[in-house]
């Protein structure tokens, strides 16, 4: 099955500082100060690194349920998708799931938080229209549910809203896994980075 996350996206969001603070701590002199060239932006291109930075979210999800919840989601990371613009939509993460783990969520989820939280997901109001019932119990059964539905019981669930604080551990692996998903010729840059002359 698929779900979607809880994911604020990378537009002006605390997942695009981590990649500039990331990027930045590659030019980084002795004293700690960023020396990023004005070429290297002009050679950047961040749809790699999204999709692994994606991919690192999707596990620090799930590894952020099994210490909260107590319970392992064995979530795979299935794409992240990106809008044309950002006015009305952000970044979107999904993942495959298991049938079972879903149940499991379902059976674990107090029903009266999770009506609440499909009332105040689903419910259309101004400026929003919701394509979805509000009212969880039409929604039939939960093997059936789609992946806006199912995040909805994840959020019932956990109580997570997707929490800027999950990365907050990950700032090495995201270090590495930008500097692996740089195109050649801003990797070039960082590997010809001469800290101690830009320090002198």
């Amino acid at each position: 099955m698929l779900i979607k996350l809880p994911f604020d996206g990378f537009y002006e969001s605390i997942h695009d500082s981590n990649i500039d603070y990331a990027i930045e701590s590659l030019f980084q002199d002795e004293q700690g100060d960023s020396h990023v060239p004005e070429s290297f932006w002009d050679k950047y291109d961040q749809s790699n690194i999204q999709i692994a930075y994606s991919k690192l979210f999707a596990e620090s999800v799930q590894e952020y349920l099994q210490d909260e919840c107590n319970h392992f989601v064995n979530l795979t990371f299935e794409s992240m998708t990106s809008p044309k613009f950002y006015n009305y939509e952000t970044d979107v993460i999904y993942c495959e799931i298991p049938e079972s783990d879903v149940i499991d969520i379902w059976k674990l989820t107090n029903k009266s938080r999770l009506s609440d939280v499909a009332t105040e997901r689903h419910t259309s109001r101004s400026g929003f229209c919701s394509f979805y019932d509000p009212d969880v119990t039409t929604w039939g059964d939960v093997t059936t549910w789609d992946h806006n539905q199912l995040e909805t019981l994840l959020i019932a669930w956990a109580d997570y809203y997707g929490d800027d604080s999950i990365m907050d551990d990950q700032h090495e692996s995201i270090e590495s896994l930008v500097y692996d998903n740089l195109n050649a010729e801003c990797k070039a840059m960082v590997d010809g980075f001469d800290y101690m002359a830009v320090a002198s």
